[in-house]
């Protein structure tokens, strides 16, 4: 399921709530609800599964929707594609 997250860039991430070190993650670090933690202060934050459904079910949708997109854009690139 969470194997072929495709959707990664360089500017991901977000402030630290201790320290405003910008925190690196990626879209699969947050739906397998693995430990994020700052490098800058060490803060190491969780994501309460239940409290943020709303938000990783949206997550999950989008990062679908880029790897289809994805997927579509190399299959346009490939010689006789249309």
């Amino acid at each position: 399921m969470l194997q072929g997250l495709k959707a990664k860039s360089e500017n991901h991430g977000f402030p630290c709530p201790q320290c405003n070190f910008k925190i690196k993650t990626s879209i699969e670090q947050i739906l397998t609800g693995s430990s994020i933690f700052c490098s800058g202060c060490g803060l190491q934050l969780h994501i309460d599964k239940q409290t943020s459904a709303p938000a990783l079910d949206a997550l999950k949708q989008l990062n679908e929707v880029m790897e289809k997109a994805s997927d579509d854009l190399a299959k346009a690139k490939k010689p006789g594609a249309r």
